[in-house]
């Protein structure tokens, strides 16, 4: 038991020294992504159109005016589903397809890396948040894999992901013993194993306190 509370205090000061030592806005991916640019000046017929649209839906919260993307929209929430009208037509925006995805990639990826992949989820991967639905997953040709999703939805950003996030990831399912989930800072094995290992050290700590004592009435006489 005690080999296995050492290998385990091993396993806690590799991952803690990893998550200490990387600066925690680059294991984000902060340094993915930019600001996104507004393509479209706000003109007098898209601030006419955002008014009539307003005022056609008189329950809307939430209410977002888009120019960041192919066509100027306004996005807003009623009863928890979103709206997405185009400052154009004023009809319904477009569905979000690849071309459009493409475009968000352009406005939102910081890096030169070339697009590898462009995939739509029926349901968000384990490392983004579960609140959203289905999402577009655009991977890089980077050295890290970079990740960027983006809602099916609504084409917002959601989520930026790279290895060094990954290996971050792991490092805490480990750090915390909780190999599933990663978010049970509570759960019975860390208990468990931080108790083994407090007795571990105390029981060392009282072997140790004879052999000194021995050698400091061996050095007074």
């Amino acid at each position: 038991m005690s080999l296995i509370a050492l290998l385990q205090f091993c396993i806690w000061g590799l991952s803690g020294s990893y998550m200490v030592l990387t600066d925690i806005n680059f294991i984000r991916g902060n340094d993915l992504i930019k600001t996104p640019v507004n393509v479209h000046p706000i003109s007098a017929s898209i601030n006419q159109n955002f008014n009539q649209t307003y005022n056609a839906y008189p329950a809307a919260k939430r209410i977002k005016l888009v120019l960041s993307t192919p066509t100027p929209e306004v996005q807003f929430y009623i009863d928890d589903k979103l709206y997405r009208i185009d400052m154009v037509t004023k009809q319904p925006a477009s569905t979000i397809d690849r071309v459009y995805i493409k475009h968000q990639v352009h406005q939102w990826y910081a890096h030169s890396s070339a697009i590898k992949d462009i995939t739509l989820l029926p349901a968000p991967p384990t490392e983004i948040s579960s609140r959203h639905k289905s999402v577009w997953k655009v991977t890089f040709d980077s050295l890290a894999d970079d990740t960027l999703y983006f809602s099916a939805d609504s084409g917002r950003l959601v989520g930026k992901r790279h290895n060094y996030w990954r290996a971050f990831d792991w490092f805490w399912r480990f750090h915390i013993m909780d190999y599933w989930e990663g978010e049970d800072i509570h759960n019975p094995l860390l208990s468990f194993f931080s108790l083994v290992t407090l007795l571990t050290a105390l029981f060392g700590f009282s072997l140790l306190t004879p052999w000194v004592r021995h050698h400091i009435k061996k050095r007074g006489q």
